[in-house]
């Protein structure tokens, strides 16, 4: 290895380099041709290759170890003489450096394009134009939607007026609303919402109309079914004319207190009307106290002179004088009312047995012989009342509360 090390720095050295492969072969032939040893020779007597390194370069220290040699080692000729040693132009060739691949330099390699060489990237400035919200024209303007008319503008929906009157629950509602005194439709009574003529004018509390009789006509005499019955009588009469009527408050209104109201004519002004109250006890309507035909006295709470002041004018005997509801003489026959007051003329043990004179709504009875059964309404006397025969005939209005 050091041979070669030495022959390596050889190839280096200028004066080896003037060497060229036709210059060895002529110097080689020429030695073959002159008697120079023989190969046995010079390997028997010539001294190794070490010793002859050794000697001309005593101090050159010649190792694998890659050290720098002395540049006198460098100027030593080749010994032509020397025994053979493979010439360098034998010697498996190593390539030079030079004959190294080329290895491309760093500016060799493949362009790299810099920052500025990639594909240019749109600028924020170059991105499409995005109108803002105020610029965007093909938005339909507020102004431009199809007017909706207000409510208050809409004719079509119905006023208030026309979905029907307002349903109070009674007529003393329809006076605590402030209601003036005319027909309502209330719930009291009824299953249903009825129409009643209300007079809201009482400060104690309004009062309900349930039944209007005229004397003239037989209609409500005192044994007519329409008294205890559950039967209406032109229940949408609800004012204060003549037109007789029976409504839903008479079968289903609980009577608190009974207003008699009597008007004398039966076709007088209705300014002449005179009326009694009568407390009524019990909570029952007044359809069920005349179907029982029980008496109820009200002697202890009325006076003959109230009574008489429902139809002015009036006469009734002065013997066995009863007042009240289902009014009724002990000869069923007899003179009798349903609302109001009769009288005898009789004295002694059967003074009540035939009463001929009556006073009141509901009336029939013709004693003496006096035509009078058809006074349904007003006062009826013969048989020398006490104040002369009557035949007074009036048109009542029954009210509750």
């Amino acid at each position: 290895m050091a041979t070669f090390a030495a022959l390596g720095c050889a190839l280096e050295h200028p004066i080896s380099r003037e060497l060229d492969a036709g210059d060895a072969d002529a110097l080689t032939r020429d030695a073959v041709a002159s008697d120079a040893p023989s190969r046995d020779a010079v390997a028997s007597d010539a001294p190794s290759p070490r010793d002859a390194m050794d000697a001309v370069a005593p101090d050159v220290i010649v190792d694998a170890g890659g050290e720098e040699l002395p540049d006198a080692a460098i100027d030593v000729s080749v010994d032509l003489d020397a025994p053979d040693v493979p010439e360098a132009v034998d010697a498996p060739d190593v390539p030079e450096a030079i004959d190294a691949p080329d290895v491309p330099e760093a500016f060799d390699a493949p362009d790299v394009p810099e920052a500025f060489d990639a594909p240019d990237v749109p600028e924020v400035v170059d991105a499409p134009d995005v109108p803002a919200p105020q610029d965007v024209a093909d938005v339909p303007e507020a102004v431009d939607a199809p007017d909706v008319p207000a409510p208050q503008d809409v004719v079509d929906v119905p006023a208030v007026v026309d979905s029907g009157p307002t349903i109070y629950a009674s007529c003393e509602a329809a006076r605590l609303a402030g209601r003036p005194s005319g027909a309502y439709v209330i719930r009291a009574g009824s299953t249903t919402p009825w129409l009643a003529y209300c007079d809201t004018s009482p400060a104690a509390g309004a009062w309900t109309l349930v039944l209007k009789a005229d004397g003239r006509q037989s209609t409500f005499a005192y044994d007519s079914p329409l008294w205890g019955n559950l039967e209406l009588l032109n229940p949408s009469s609800a004012n204060l004319d003549r037109v007789e009527a029976k409504f839903p408050g008479f079968v289903g209104l609980p009577v608190g207190a009974l207003r008699v109201q009597v008007v004398t004519p039966a076709d007088g002004s209705l300014s002449n009307a005179r009326e009694l109250v009568l407390p009524v006890v019990g909570g029952l309507t007044l359809q069920l106290i005349f179907l029982s035909d029980l008496f109820v006295n009200y002697a202890p709470v009325t006076t003959e002179s109230q009574w008489f002041g429902l139809v002015p004018g009036s006469s009734l005997q002065d013997r066995c004088i009863r007042r009240g509801l289902n009014v009724r003489s002990n000869n069923r026959g007899a003179d009798r009312v349903r609302v109001g007051m009769i009288g005898n003329e009789n004295r002694g043990a059967g003074e009540c047995d035939s009463h001929d004179s009556r006073l009141g709504v509901g009336g029939a009875g013709a004693a003496c012989g006096a035509p009078r059964d058809t006074n349904s309404v007003g006062n009826a006397a013969g048989c020398n009342g006490g104040g002369g025969d009557r035949d007074l005939r009036s048109f009542a209005y029954l009210w509750v509360r």
